[in-house]
């Protein structure tokens, strides 16, 4: 078995009248029926859960159907990354903020853009997560506001306490798999 951690983007977050809702404990029932193991954390689109060893976009793919087929949501960002992926990228962390999950690994050119905008914020790329200080809280954040319109991307972000509780699931299902 793999463990992978999957990141909704944008699930019960916004103004009521553009939220999109998707409540935690029937995500969680929905899931089991494709994959072994489910954990969600908090209510904003957070899932560890293990299963097979496949390709990402398989495991997307089948997410994307439980959305549609459960929930009748389409066209939700979703990251999926393997267990060692998403732990590496939080270890990466110099900031200890704002961990951003990309959908791809921006154009260098791109980077140099974003910089321009950053305002005294400071980040770091590594791949397809961007690190970032963001002193003001995300909501007031510049790089925030901009980095997928300056990098070309898609990203869902999260916060330190929520990236190293994912990690922790992580850990609890790795223990459960021993």
């Amino acid at each position: 078995m793999a463990i992978y951690v999957a990141l909704l983007r944008g699930i019960n977050i916004g103004s009521k009248s553009h939220r999109k809702t998707v409540l935690m404990g029937p995500l969680k029932k929905a899931l089991l029926k494709e994959f072994d193991e489910v954990t969600t954390y908090l209510q904003s689109g957070n899932v560890v859960f293990s299963t097979a060893k496949t390709s990402l976009p398989k495991l997307q793919s089948k997410f994307h159907t439980v959305l549609k087929n459960e929930f009748n949501l389409e066209n939700i960002p979703l990251m999926i990354l393997s267990a060692d992926v998403f732990e590496s990228s939080v270890e990466a962390s110099p900031y200890k903020d704002i961990t951003i999950f990309l959908n791809k690994e921006p154009a260098p050119g791109l980077v140099e853009n974003l910089q321009e905008f950053a305002g005294g914020e400071d980040f770091e790329i590594f791949g397809t997560t961007l690190h970032l200080s963001a002193p003001n809280g995300f909501s007031q954040s510049k790089v925030g506001r901009v980095y997928e319109k300056k990098l070309s991307v898609i990203g869902t972000a999260r916060n330190w306490n929520t990236v190293t509780a994912l990690v922790a699931e992580i850990n609890n299902l790795s223990l459960k798999a021993a």
